[in-house]
């Protein structure tokens, strides 16, 4: 038997492991060369298990968070909703620097800009928390941006864009952290027929997300008509700023009777 016993992860005996770590920390000055040479080898087989026992947890959380419901957290009313496939399938590569224009991150979902010389890193990154509404996040790490414009766009699904009508409202709403805040834009832009429509709103914080509704009723938009859906986010003055994303979510309900 080493210094100290593994605990057994079943039981969970951490606290009398956490005191065996202890004592042997105020015993290495007087152990042995053959001694401490033995405890460091004993450390370094238990910590990997612990990173093998981690990584098996990790891999186990993310296949159930790719089994997640999309339509997680929808109103009651709405009539769908929409998350966009980066954040619930792996993408290769989960990390791609100097992001060029346009970026696609496939599912309907890419990167816009105009930088003469890109210093944007875009990385998938997953996330271990049961309650999240995707399993993956996307970050955006921004540094020097000599550009005008930084967007990501999002397709809605051509079945869902078509049922969209003027008695409804569409909502964008984000998940989102920043290293300083900036303001973001949702557009939402229409093809119908032979003519388009874009909708801008500037989004606002509400119950820890950014979103913006868009009314309908209020647009030129030909219901019977709709050809395509997508959305732009517009990220205002981006440079020096770390964006993670954990949820993009568009919803359609209808409008409230009044």
């Amino acid at each position: 038997m080493g210094f100290w016993r593994r605990p057994s992860f079943s039981q969970a005996r951490w606290i009398k492991f956490n005191a065996d770590i202890a004592a042997l920390k105020a015993r290495l000055g007087k152990l042995s060369l053959s001694d401490l040479q033995k405890r460091r080898a004993e450390a370094i087989a238990y910590a990997s298990d612990l990173m093998a026992l981690a990584r098996l947890a990790d891999q186990d959380l993310r296949r159930r968070a790719i089994g997640k419901d999309r339509q997680e957290g929808l109103p009651e009313i709405a009539h769908w909703g929409y998350r966009p496939d980066a954040l619930f399938q792996p993408i290769e590569p989960a990390t791609t620097v100097a992001v060029q224009s346009p970026f696609d991150l496939k599912g309907g979902l890419k990167i816009f800009h105009d930088c003469t010389q890109s210093e944007i890193i875009l990385r998938q990154t997953p996330r271990n928390d049961p309650h999240a509404s995707a399993p993956f996040a996307i970050s955006l790490e921004v540094f020097r941006f000599d550009g005008s414009f930084l967007s990501m766009a999002l397709d809605v699904p051509r079945a869902r864009a078509t049922s969209v009508k003027l008695s409804d409202i569409l909502q964008v709403s984000l998940d989102i952290s920043m290293d300083f805040p900036i303001d973001l834009y949702a557009r939402v832009n229409v093809i119908h027929g032979p003519n388009s429509e874009q909708l801008v709103r500037k989004m606002e914080w509400h119950n820890g997300r950014l979103s913006a509704e868009f009314d309908m009723a209020y647009s030129k938009v030909n219901d019977k008509r709709i050809e395509k859906i997508w959305i732009d986010l517009i990220f205002e003055r981006p440079s020096m700023n770390l964006l993670q994303m954990g949820d993009f979510l568009v919803v359609c309900m209808p409008r409230a009777e009044l």
